[in-house]
């Protein structure tokens, strides 16, 4: 059935596709006038990307005609599966790619008109083709989370300034919206979000919008091993063993990328340059008592990540993304009423992931602090760590 959609249809894949499940809905839906795209004083595309020669196939038609609609979020060429039948010319907006032989209707989203993406289950499946273990669990982190990094085309900023300087994203307007600061209630369930609900983009202190938005999740890492067992024929995938590796190691909830960086170097299994600490819960409500609310000034709070075993908490804070209105402010406070509720909080800071220098020390202190092992430094694990690390940081 597939094969036969792809003849007259064209679908959005890998890169392309993460780059589109990246973009916001307000910036996706915010169209960009041909005149302001083409003009020096605004985007400066010329004008012959938005017409089409003789030759031209029908994908191609297809996606220049969309963007400076809702695909301005994805850098040029899109990358496009097409059927046996279509051309397979590259453009300058436009990279064919071969169908691919895993692929089912259930792995498509129509957008209409003719044209589909892979969604995020079968895109991140794609991904591991061309990805490392690292920056593959980045991605997955990313789609199991709270969070979206805004792709950076020209477009897609250009929306954005415009969405600023237009009142539509003022920092009090997005205060009224709805917030994503959690992803799990105190009983474990899963918090309950508006599937209409706004993405809202973060700010730094001095009131400039950062790439940084806060969402719903697109996917769960359980469906992620449902999309990669579904796949009829795994020993003739590439990459699909690397995509089930790192889908067994991810974690629902993370709030921002330093949260996901911390958890994959603390979580992940020791083998691939983890600690293998055990799984915690991640941006789960925790319901303070009578002296913690008069503390904090909260009825609750949320814990990066909860480990109930230890009755323990890790807490990440990052000035580039924690310095908004779902950061901690009152910091103080909260870790008091935590504490007297007879938490551990041990804090970790982006320097002390960043730096390997640092790494281990604070890796040490935490293990003592909290109770968790902390085995030798020997060879195999060094070397799998460093390279871990180079991948999410990279």
């Amino acid at each position: 059935m597939c094969g036969k959609l792809l003849d007259k249809s064209a679908v959005i894949c890998d890169l392309s596709a993460w780059a589109y499940w990246s973009t916001p809905p307000i910036v996706r839906d915010t169209d960009i006038p041909l005149s302001v795209a083409t003009s020096l004083e605004g985007l400066g595309m010329p004008p012959r990307m938005f017409s089409l020669r003789r030759d031209s196939s029908e994908p191609e038609a297809r996606i220049r005609g969309r963007l400076l609609g809702d695909l301005k979020g994805i850098p040029l060429p899109i990358s496009v599966l097409i059927g046996p039948d279509a051309g397979r010319r590259r453009t300058r907006t436009v990279a064919p790619r071969k169908m691919r032989i895993d692929l089912s209707d259930d792995d498509l989203v129509d957008l209409g008109a003719g044209l589909y993406v892979t969604s995020p289950e079968a895109t991140l499946r794609h991904l591991a083709r061309r990805l490392e273990l690292g920056a593959l669990l980045m991605r997955m982190y990313e789609a199991c989370g709270l969070y979206a990094i805004c792709p950076g085309t020209a477009r897609a900023r250009y929306v954005v300034r415009e969405l600023v300087s237009g009142g539509l994203l003022d920092r009090d307007v997005v205060r009224s919206w709805e917030h994503f600061p959690a992803y799990s209630e105190p009983s474990g369930s899963r918090v309950a979000y508006a599937d209409d609900a706004p993405w809202a983009p973060c700010f730094k202190r001095n009131g400039s919008i950062t790439d940084l938005w806060k969402r719903p999740p697109l996917t769960r890492g359980e469906a992620l091993l449902e999309s990669i067992d579904r796949v009829a024929a795994p020993k003739g995938v590439r990459g699909l063993a690397l995509a089930r590796r790192a889908a067994e190691q991810v974690l629902d909830g993370s709030g921002s990328p330093l949260e996901s960086r911390c958890a994959i170097l603390m979580f992940t299994a020791r083998e691939l340059g983890g600690e293998g600490w055990p799984r915690p819960h991640l941006n789960r409500i925790i319901e303070l008592d009578e002296s913690g609310r008069n503390l904090s000034g909260q009825r609750s709070c949320v814990a990066d990540a909860l480990l109930p075993s230890l009755n323990a908490i890790i807490e990440v804070n990052g000035e580039e993304y924690h310095a908004d209105e779902w950061g901690f402010a009152e910091r103080s406070g909260r870790l008091h009423a935590l504490e007297g509720m007879g938490y551990t909080v041990f804090e970790v800071i982006d320097d002390h992931l960043r730096d390997l220098d640092k790494l281990d020390d604070m890796m040490s202190a935490c293990a003592m602090k909290l109770g968790l092992p902390f085995r030798p430094r020997l060879s195999d694990f060094v070397v799998a760590r460093d390279a871990l690390h180079h991948q999410i940081f990279s």
